[in-house]
């Protein structure tokens, strides 16, 4: 589990390994990211949703 977001932190979803993220702006509350540039502000919930760096393609 991701223990906290700092600046351009590459993530990806944990169910979704493809949909990968770059952390933009951390705030006390809040994250941005670049897909779309979307925010979560349920920070403890982003954590569940998303695992550290991008995962190795499997052919």
């Amino acid at each position: 589990m991701i223990p906290g977001f700092y600046k351009d932190q590459k993530l990806h979803l944990l169910e979704d390994p493809m949909q990968q993220y770059t952390v933009m702006k951390v705030e006390e509350n809040a994250v941005d990211y670049r897909h779309k540039i979307e925010r979560f502000t349920d920070v403890e919930g982003a954590k569940k949703l998303l695992g550290e760096g991008w995962p190795n393609k499997k052919s």
